[in-house]
């Protein structure tokens, strides 16, 4: 049902920050690298700029996740609003036509 809904798995958020926390500590082991030559100024330079991608694309995810679960809240808010109503009208409806 979730899945028809288009609702996200619980465990999404956390693979996301799983690999936000990996980018930075490969981040974290290539000067280790770079200071025994095994690593180029051109290929940090390009680690970098494939991490900031990386990065941007996985924040970018984490903000959409919020705002499908803030689209929830609000679909939510108004089937209950609604059922609410339905009660109202439903107890002012004659015994027969329940």
């Amino acid at each position: 049902m979730a899945d028809k809904l288009g609702r996200t798995r619980p465990d999404e958020r956390v693979e996301i920050q799983r690999t936000l926390n990996a980018i930075d500590e490969e981040e974290a082991r290539v000067p280790r690298l770079y200071a025994a030559s095994m690593v180029t100024e051109e290929n940090w330079r390009a680690l970098w700029n494939e991490w900031q991608d990386k990065r941007q694309r996985l924040r970018s995810s984490l903000t959409l996740l919020d705002r499908r679960c803030e689209t929830y809240i609000s679909d939510l808010d108004a089937a209950l609003a609604i059922i609410g109503q339905l009660g109202i009208v439903y107890e002012t409806l004659p015994f027969d036509d329940r």
